[in-house]
């Protein structure tokens, strides 16, 4: 039991060695863990709707799960509601409630402070929780004008830390277009200030986390995105630091002379960037990677911003058909070796969503290769805004080599867009053509990186012809003939 003081209410409790909290967010665990440790206080604030419930609930939702039981005391939100809206976020209260892991304690705002302090105080010693959740703190201090009562009730939630020799999280809400914290000097003396924040872009809302305070974390970005997902909650992107990327050094060898004298080895972590014609698109050129993926089982997730799934599936179908493959065949090599196709409008999302988006399926799906199809759709969001579009192209693509995966860009040719993706890559091949006296040349342009440019004209009945023959060779494993 605890001892009321003079001061706050208790005596504090012994500092116990072998205790870890967590955010419930890896990437916040990793950016910011080393800030949340026993007695540290939390404060998330943010606009109404920024996502600071949910932040809150997941903080305490995820040590509950570690054995931290969790407190969380309400003086706006119901029950019901509250458990209701976590629940569809794949956040279940209910369930760490059914536990005895978390207690759900609504009080009413009231004018009565020192009833509110008391009960509070009630609970925290019969229940004796880890985690504590206030939300929200301005509900409270609505009620409280004297300067001394306000200082004294920061002091008591302060103090709360060391009482229950855990963490304190404090809900505070922020006025629309106000980006202060009106509640006095609990931010000063709080280890960890988050504040929610969102952002219209393109009529799309755009959410960050500003990090405006993190005691003991070494912080090297102060601006963050993130998303809520229905079944997920909380998806952070934190863009990797190029400096801590080690470049896996690992080739995938092409042995089919074709491919091996254009392209010789193919970095496994690095970037290529296929451009053709807007009127002349030859997703055939995406041929030469069938020898790397079926002689390493390598596994590949299609993402496309421009067809949904079921077109992209029949051009790969339709491709291979073209080819003598029997469309059995065809759909058993897919099974195999593609673990999804995703198909995203980025239009519909901000491009920080589309990038969390893009790094969350590769993080689910663990793909060796990653194929972007579509890319030229970029443009639009590119020329609104240069620099933050070379910026974001750029951390998706570390983010990617951070991971040994190896991107596969496809787009048709727009300028500014291949200016920007050409020069973050490792390998670019473009095709475009001429005409010259009626008569079309095709040709292609293929750098790679420590390497001169070398430009090949191309007749196309060749090509096809040795690729046909190509294919032989690359199938022969798996026992499929070419008709």
């Amino acid at each position: 039991m605890f001892i009321l003081d003079h001061n706050c209410g208790y005596t504090v409790a012994i500092l116990s060695k072998d205790t870890k909290y967590v955010f419930g967010v890896n990437e916040l665990d990793e950016l910011l863990g080393s800030s949340l440790s026993p007695r540290s206080m939390v404060v998330v604030a943010g606009h109404p709707g920024s996502g600071k419930t949910t932040l809150a609930s997941t903080i305490c939702y995820s040590n509950a799960l570690r054995g931290h039981r969790c407190l969380y005391i309400s003086f706006q939100e119901d029950r019901e509601k509250l458990f209701n809206n976590m629940k569809k976020l794949g956040i279940d209260l209910e369930k760490q409630e059914k536990q005895n892991m978390l207690l759900f304690l609504r009080i009413p705002t009231a004018r009565d402070i020192d009833g509110v302090v008391k009960t509070v105080s009630e609970v925290i010693d019969s229940y004796s929780p880890k985690v504590i959740v206030v939300d929200s703190i301005n509900a409270l201090f609505t009620y409280v004008s004297d300067p001394d009562k306000r200082a004294w009730l920061q002091n008591y939630f302060y103090q709360l830390t060391l009482v229950i020799n855990g963490i304190i999280i404090v809900v505070a809400e922020m006025p629309i277009d106000v980006e202060r914290i009106d509640i006095g000097s609990i931010e000063f003396v709080a280890d960890v200030v988050l504040m929610l924040k969102s952002r219209i872009e393109r009529k799309i809302v755009s959410r960050y986390i500003e990090i405006r305070k993190a005691r003991g974390s070494p912080i090297h970005i102060s601006e963050i995105p993130f998303r809520i997902v229905e079944g997920k909650g909380l998806e952070v992107f934190i863009p990797p630091v190029p400096i801590k990327i080690n470049r896996i050094g690992r080739f995938y060898n092409l042995k089919i002379p074709l491919f091996r004298d254009v392209l010789g080895g193919i970095p496994a972590d690095g970037v290529i960037l296929i451009v053709y014609p807007p009127d002349s698109r030859m997703y055939i050129s995406t041929l030469f990677i069938a020898e790397p993926v079926l002689e390493n089982n390598l596994k590949i997730l299609v993402i496309s911003f421009t067809e949904p799934p079921h077109v992209v599936e029949y051009f790969i179908e339709s491709m291979a058909s073209r080819f003598g493959i029997d469309i059995d065949d065809v759909k058993n090599l897919v099974s195999r070796h593609v673990v999804a196709i995703e198909s995203i409008n980025p239009y519909s999302m901000s491009s920080d969503e589309i990038i969390i988006h893009i790094v969350s399926s590769i993080d689910r799906y663990r793909p060796d290769i990653v194929v972007v199809h579509g890319l030229e759709i970029l443009y639009p969001l590119i020329h609104g805004d240069i620099a933050k579009g070379f910026n974001d192209i750029s951390n998706l693509v570390q983010a990617l080599r951070s991971r040994g995966v190896l991107l596969i860009g496809l787009m048709s040719y727009i300028e500014e867009v291949y200016k920007i993706l050409s020069s973050l890559c490792d390998i670019v091949i473009r095709f475009f053509y001429e005409i010259v006296n009626k008569s079309i040349e095709n040709y292609v342009y293929v750098w790679k990186q420590n390497d001169f440019p070398r430009l090949y004209k191309v007749d196309f009945d060749t090509l096809l012809e040795t690729l046909s023959e190509a294919l032989k060779h690359i199938v022969a494993p798996y026992k499929i003939n070419i008709r």
